[in-house]
């Protein structure tokens, strides 16, 4: 059906949505190329986290490929996830008092937690298991699976060639 075509407003509307959707999955990327250009690498984002322990290379595709795809998690289980995850320590502040004193005590106030202090934060660790946010505080990979792919190029992945788009 041509875009042109009377009722046809939708693909209209689809295409604009999909470059937002692009531009929404590849600025973090874009950005985290520009830190580690710069020398300047993030604590907390699995985009840095990604390069600096490919660094040793310092060869990045421009656009994020099959190899990275799990940098990018679909917006909205994130949003329903943080949300539950919310809910809860609102609804508990004593257990949001005492991950704050374990935070406080194994890491100080003068930094933000990263993957490595996680076996010093027990209790963080179990309420995050316990509200669903543990896949998203701590791991720095998700299972293909789970996640849409849509290359940005063509690859070849385990002598398969994989076709763009």
């Amino acid at each position: 059906l041509p875009e042109w075509f009377p009722g046809a407003g939708f693909k209209r509307n689809a295409a604009i949505w999909k470059k937002k959707m692009e531009e929404f999955a590849d600025k973090p990327y874009e950005f985290a190329l520009d830190n580690v250009a710069q020398g300047m690498y993030g604590q907390g984002d699995r985009s840095s986290a990604w390069l600096r322990r490919t660094h040793r290379h310092r060869k990045y595709p421009s656009k994020p490929t099959a190899e990275i795809v799990s940098i990018k998690i679909e917006p909205c289980q994130t949003v329903i996830t943080v949300s539950h995850f919310l809910l809860a320590i609102f609804q508990h502040p004593e257990v949001l008092k005492q991950a704050q004193a374990e935070v406080d005590a194994v890491i100080g106030q003068n930094r933000l937690p990263v993957c490595e202090d996680r076996e010093s934060l027990s209790y963080c660790d179990v309420i995050f298991s316990e509200t669903g946010v543990e896949k998203y505080a701590w791991s720095l990979t998700y299972r293909l699976a789970d996640i849409p792919i849509r290359l940005m190029e063509d690859d070849i992945y385990d002598n398969m060639f994989i076709p763009k788009g």
